[in-house]
């Protein structure tokens, strides 16, 4: 579904992306992992046409990302930053229907199908029970899956996230993975997904991509990329990978 060939994209402070190149197929679920700077968010800017590659090619459905509309490109893509900033007190429910912006006229206001579809969403993401409380009265979990329903609420193909345990305790990283892994598994979604957290990606990703000064360092499942020659080259860390006595996924134990 998506295909990203030799991009490049470089800050006034140098090159921050050097020649990346991959593709997401469609019901995938990728992980995105890499240190600090290693270029991760600015990837999905770029795949979000939020930024603009110096070089190369992104294409989603076979047709170059600058041929289609922003309008038809929220069809296509969700986007959910590492940090959702609400500055004006809206319901949960506003916020979820603020998703369907892409499906409605220049000056068309929310229809029965649009009600339904956000009810819809916030019931996947466990976020209904509190539909019309305030965004500022729900946890940083509850945040979390609000902004999650918003963008399913776009009734996207692919899900693009930044960091989306970032500032969660534990239980709510769980209950987030568990969600995405839902949303891919009996919902079909494509996801790409940042993180930091390089067991939880082992975890649920079923493919990890590891960037490493801006290019991929190692593509593939989990058990071939995360390797302490991998994790001692990239992260610049002595590490020992075991597997998970449960799940049989790796573990990184510094």
């Amino acid at each position: 579904m998506i295909e990203v060939k030799d991009i490049s994209f470089s800050y006034e402070g140098g090159r921050v992306i050097d020649g990346v190149s991959f593709r997401v197929d469609e019901g995938e679920f990728v992980g995105l992992i890499g240190p600090n700077g290693s270029g991760k968010t600015t990837l999905l800017k770029l795949l979000s046409k939020i930024l603009r590659a110096d070089a190369g090619t992104i294409r989603i459905d076979e047709r170059e990302i600058a041929r289609v509309s922003n309008r038809e490109m929220a069809r296509l893509l969700a986007v959910v930053p590492q940090e959702s900033n609400v500055l004006f007190p809206f319901t949960v429910r506003e916020i979820v229907l603020m998703g369907r912006y892409p499906h409605l006229g220049m000056f068309s206001f929310e229809r029965r199908k649009d009600m339904a579809t956000a009810e819809e969403m916030m019931r996947i993401t466990d976020v209904l029970q509190f539909a019309d409380r305030l965004i500022s009265e729900v946890s940083g979990g509850e945040k979390q899956r609000v902004i999650i329903a918003r963008a399913l609420a776009q009734q996207p193909r692919a899900l693009l996230l930044d960091e989306p345990t970032a500032f969660l305790d534990l239980r709510h990283q769980v209950a987030v993975y568990e969600l995405l892994k839902a949303l891919n598994e009996k919902h079909g979604m494509t996801i790409l997904c940042v993180s930091h957290d390089l067991n939880l990606a082992a975890r649920y990703c079923k493919r990890l991509i590891m960037l490493h000064h801006g290019s991929v360092a190692a593509d593939g499942p989990p058990g071939e990329v995360l390797t302490p020659d991998n994790i001692s080259r990239v992260f610049g860390v002595t590490a020992r990978v075991q597997p998970h006595p449960d799940t049989g996924t790796p573990i990184v134990l510094p």
